[in-house]
């Protein structure tokens, strides 16, 4: 028999930061800001620093009970447009609204909302300091019934959020960030690792090209595997 192997026909990773929010790019786009020769300074909000040791001791105690891989570490927090960041006026009237976020010595951050409401018009951005991760434009057709919202990976330890607001909508967003998830270990490196992991088989598992794997044709379809 030849060597047990799985045909993968359909592999899913899901990311969920939130339960029932997801983040959807409808439209490309650039932060305005970009476009704005300034040198005025971003407030920066720093979370504390993880305690690694710790939490290398707990992931390996994971590991051995079976549980789920950790890749980063949720500090709870209340950013909102009012307490925190900073508000820029623009020549034509429209506003943006910037806050730096730095987790120290973190691979990756990503952002959780437990209020994301905004008008026609708006959008936010997410990029790092290389300005070479954007996330974004994110608008009103991201909001959901329930207000939350979840943004998806930066890659290092500093951040921007930022948010323009047409001058025809002057104070009518709302956002309000719940939860930064400080990254420690990468979940790129383990996703690679759990995909080959998953193209390979136990000694009790069917080569499904020979004829033990008659039958389940319809099984094979359907193999998949979410992280």
């Amino acid at each position: 028999m030849k060597h047990p192997k799985l045909i993968l026909s359909t592999f899913l990773v899901l990311i969920i930061s939130v339960p029932g929010s997801a983040q959807v790019v409808f439209k490309e786009g650039t932060p305005p800001s970009f476009s704005i020769s300034s040198k005025q300074v971003i407030p920066v909000e720093t979370l504390p620093e993880l305690d690694y040791d710790r939490l290398i001791e707990e992931d390996k105690r994971r590991a051995e009970n079976n549980r789920p891989f950790k890749f980063g570490h949720l500090h709870r927090v209340n950013f909102t447009l009012k307490n925190s960041g900073k508000w820029t006026t623009l020549p034509n009237g429209d506003r943006l609204w910037q806050l730096r976020i730095h987790a120290p010595e973190a691979l990756t951050i990503n952002l959780n909302y437990n209020k994301y409401e905004l008008p026609a018009g708006a959008e936010v951005y997410i990029y790092n300091d290389s300005k070479k991760n954007i996330l974004g434009p994110f608008t009103n057709r991201n909001q959901k019934a329930n207000q939350e919202f979840a943004t998806g990976f930066t890659e290092g330890e500093y951040c921007t959020l930022e948010y323009y607001e047409p001058s025809k909508q002057l104070g009518k967003g709302v956002i309000e960030i719940s939860g930064i998830v400080h990254g420690y270990r990468s979940i790129r490196n383990h996703a690679t690792n759990m995909v080959r992991n998953f193209q390979s088989a136990g000694p009790c598992n069917y080569d499904v090209e020979c004829s033990l794997g008659d039958g389940w044709e319809d099984q094979i379809k359907s193999v998949a595997m979410i992280l």
